[in-house]
């Protein structure tokens, strides 16, 4: 299954396949393949895949997104994949942020994606930066529950989110 976000016009597509859980992996660092396509503006269109998360770092997020929407997160963190591919950043109510006029205090959570860009085999020092809100990070937070096997197709959330066109079944 897919998540798709609309971002302010973008098109946010994440996919997650082969997750297995580290109580159930052999091995400390399973991976999970992940694909990733954002278009929309200007005709753009960005597919990535082959740059994996481990299996303990979709557990991880999920984790801390649970205490960022329940408020339990009180500063702001960074996660970022141990390839280097991918960093969230978790940011509760009230952090400062970069914005376009200068430094702005945010009112409600919200969770910075970014997506380090790579040439010849090795980081850039360009970034990709999308910024979700409340309700894409509570549909960021289900997938997750669903790639982790914690809910399924059958569960009100899933079916929700699938009519809304937050996740997009694979026979979509």
């Amino acid at each position: 299954m897919w998540l798709r976000l609309d971002n302010e016009g973008l098109d946010f597509q994440f996919r997650i396949d082969g997750y297995i859980s580290n109580l159930k992996a052999d091995i400390d660092y399973e991976s999970c393949y992940v694909r990733l396509h954002i278009g929309g503006f200007y005709e753009m269109n960005l597919d990535i895949s082959g740059y994996d998360l481990y299996c303990d770092e979709v557990e991880h997020l999920s984790i801390k997104l649970s205490a960022l929407l329940k408020g339990e997160l009180i500063e702001l963190e960074y996660i970022e994949s141990l390839d280097s591919v991918y960093r969230f950043k978790l940011c509760p109510a009230g952090t400062e942020i970069a914005t376009y006029s200068g430094v702005d205090k945010i009112s409600d959570i919200m969770l910075e994606f970014i997506l380090v860009l790579w040439a010849n085999g090795a980081p850039t020092d360009n970034e990709f930066h999308l910024r979700f809100k409340r309700d894409d990070i509570e549909v960021m937070y289900t997938y997750l529950q669903y790639v982790q096997g914690h809910l399924n197709k059958n569960d009100k959330k899933i079916k929700d989110f699938i009519s809304e066109g937050h996740l997009l079944p694979d026979y979509l």
